[in-house]
């Protein structure tokens, strides 16, 4: 019985995933390339293999999931490629066809129960890159995470007492964030991640290192496409001032390299010299965009871990050759900062990030002190009341929002921690901090030399975040999960709570995990596909979520999709569904009743405001002015840095 309950759900769970695959999109062709080439080397796989009775069937049909899946990742990426280095997304399709002879590779290697086990995180990591973008990647982690659990054994998982209060305050932020897409990106990314950490913690060393050997090499495949991107591009001046570097910020290139860095220099070991020589093309690349990014928290935290990593081998017959190649890159890095139009000792942008601070601060001791305004906390914030911030400051945040059109991230850790989560989220995580601290104080003998280093980069984190705010990025988070993954291994077992409850806790939270995965994915790629699917009628919008293209693009699909908005409908899909819909009805006879809708249940009233004076504008009434009038004012005490009121000027 219990087996054909796991074939019925192995089934469900396949089949529902390639539903995801075959919805709507703007690159077809390449979804039914990867598709293609998936099946392709399975069945060249499989031919190959199956004589040697060597894997089950169970386990070809799991490489069948995981390779399937891989290829959904890339096919993702393809929606958006913001780099572009070859016509046809070619790039993207060879790293694919890379990539999956590595998925087989793997599964040829490793035994199968740990193949079942975390065979289906190796197909995610391209997630986790700093150049790669996917606008719902908790979609394809989740799905990983499923298989992980399908084949694991819960036992060795030990969930404490600060485990459960953790993923306690996660649910509750959950549903608190429901309505907004991008806050439960984050918390679901957060919560999948901590699951991973803790399906990690118990794994064999060797396999950690595979998985770390995983990230370097995608890493240094998109380095090198990123890198081939600049030598090719014309237009590209190594030395001048950059924001971003084909739509990738800086800051995030910068916090990525110094993590791959030292997830690089850990990773040197033993006498494999092909290894070593891979190893140390990575630290080439990662240091190479280190100086790109002029990053200057990012390169301060690598020459202290450069410091410290040199002293610990003090001992050592390289220590001179450590010391020879930190005064050349340093020799490098001074000549291209004589260069480069940023120079590392100007401070005009912190005088943004204080006053940014100072907004964050004082709107969440004003405004919602305990809990905070939820995981997306800089949309919230400029609509608040802001009497008690300072003119000057509001002017600087004001050129802030203007200058970058976005909303004004914390750019600080424990900043965005406060708005986001409150004094009780900030409070739990000193906790947690001391807590760790205390117990790896108390065992400091009983840790080895890496779990010292490893413990050290999370402390120079911790500073770097202090001027950052990028621990959620994907890319960094992921990488953070393996070093947090690798410190608990090195350490000593944590006691174990007691079995029966701890049982009972892991079945509820995996059926829960389950059910949210499943009203998540359908959620989130319905919402995609229709933007795919509607993507010459509407355009994305940083303030508005979206934007009719044009009149006539927004008309003539009218009679051809039903834009009708039910209140059910807005309560499960959130606020950037509603919003798609309304910029599909612009002009038409919904409008007025979704407008309506919007102050019903819209927490977003500054942007009701807006699409109201919008509707307006296009009234043939001669009292429209006064009308007009009215919401202005309206507008403006829901607005107070004039984000929408500009449009209407």
């Amino acid at each position: 019985m219990k087996r054909n309950f796991i074939l019925i759900f192995d089934i469900i769970y396949f089949l529902g995933f390639l539903t995801l695959f075959f919805g709507d999109t703007n690159q077809k062709f390449f979804r039914n390339d990867a598709i293609g080439f998936g099946i392709l080397f399975f069945l060249i796989y499989y031919f190959l293999t199956f004589k040697s009775k060597k894997h089950t069937l169970y386990s070809y049909f799991h490489l069948l999931f995981v390779i399937l899946l891989s290829n959904y990742v890339f096919f993702k990426l393809a929606e958006y490629d913001p780099i572009q280095l070859l016509p046809e997304k070619l790039a993207i399709k060879l790293m694919m066809v890379f990539w999956n002879v590595f998925i087989l590779h793997q599964h040829m290697y490793v035994s199968e129960m740990d193949f079942r086990k975390f065979g289906s995180i190796f197909a995610i990591v391209p997630c986790f890159v700093f150049s790669n973008f996917i606008t719902f990647p908790v979609i394809p982690i989740g799905i990983a995470i499923g298989l992980c659990f399908r084949n694991h054994s819960f036992k060795n998982i030990n969930l404490t007492i600060q485990w459960i209060v953790f993923f306690g305050f996660l649910i509750f932020w959950f549903f608190r964030d429901w309505t907004d897409d991008f806050a439960l990106n984050r918390v679901i990314l957060l919560a999948e991640v901590s699951i991973l950490y803790l399906l990690l913690k118990s794994s064999d060393r060797s396999l950690k290192y595979r998985l770390i050997d995983s990230v370097l090499i995608i890493f240094f495949l998109n380095a090198l496409i990123l890198i081939s991107k600049m030598f090719l591009d014309v237009e590209f001046k190594v030395d001048s001032y950059k924001e971003d570097l084909y739509l990738i910020p800086v800051s995030l290139i910068g916090s990525n390299a110094f993590l791959i860095l030292v997830l690089t220099v850990m990773s040197f070991r033993g006498k494999n010299k092909i290894k070593n020589a891979f190893y140390l093309m990575v630290l080439l690349f990662a240091a190479l965009l280190l100086l790109l990014s002029v990053s200057r928290i990012s390169i301060l935290s690598v020459c202290i871990f450069v410091i410290y990593y040199i002293w610990s081998q003090r001992k050592s017959k390289v220590t001179r050759v450590l010391y020879a190649i930190l005064a050349i890159l340093l020799g490098i890095f001074i000549l291209y900062l004589g260069y480069n139009e940023k120079s590392i000792m100007s401070f005009g942008t912190l005088g943004i990030r204080f006053s940014i601070w100072k907004l964050h601060i004082l709107a969440t001791l004003k405004n919602a002190v305990l809990t905070g305004f939820g995981f997306h906390s800089e949309r919230i914030i400029p609509f608040v009341s802001l009497s008690e911030l300072p003119i000057s400051d509001f002017a600087l945040v004001k050129d802030y929002i203007i200058h970058f059109n976005t909303y004004p991230l914390a750019h600080n850790l424990y900043f965005q921690i406060l708005s986001s989560t409150g004094t009780l989220g900030l409070l739990m995580f000193f906790i947690w901090f001391l807590l760790a601290t205390v117990q790896y104080l108390r065992n400091y003998h009983r840790f080895n030399q890496r779990a010292h280093m490893v413990y050290l980069v999370l402390l120079i984190w911790l500073v770097h975040e202090s001027l950052d705010f990028s621990s959620l990025e994907i890319a960094n988070f992921f990488i953070l999960c393996l070093l947090f993954g690798d410190l608990a291994s090195s350490g000593i077992e944590e006691k174990s709570e007691d079995r029966n409850f701890k049982g009972v806790f892991v079945s509820s939270f995996v059926v829960l995990f389950f059910l949210t995965l499943f009203l998540f994915s359908l959620r989130f790629s319905y919402i995609e596909q229709l933007s795919f699917k509607y993507h010459k009628n509407i355009q994305l919008s940083t303030f508005y979520e979206f934007r009719p293209a044009s009149e006539s693009a927004a008309q003539s699909i009218h009679d051809k999709v039903n834009l009708n908005v039910g209140d059910y409908e807005i309560r499960f899909f959130g606020e950037r569904y509603f919003f798609l819909k309304h910029a599909l009805s612009y002009r038409s006879q919904y409008e007025s009743n979704q407008l309506n809708q919007c102050f019903q249940y819209i927490s977003r009233k500054e942007l009701c405001y807006a699409n109201l004076l919008s509707y307006i504008d296009r009234l043939d009434d001669q009292n429209k002015g006064h009308y007009k009038l009215a919401i202005q004012a309206l507008l403006a005490s829901t607005d107070p840095f004039g984000i929408y009121s500009k449009d209407f000027l």
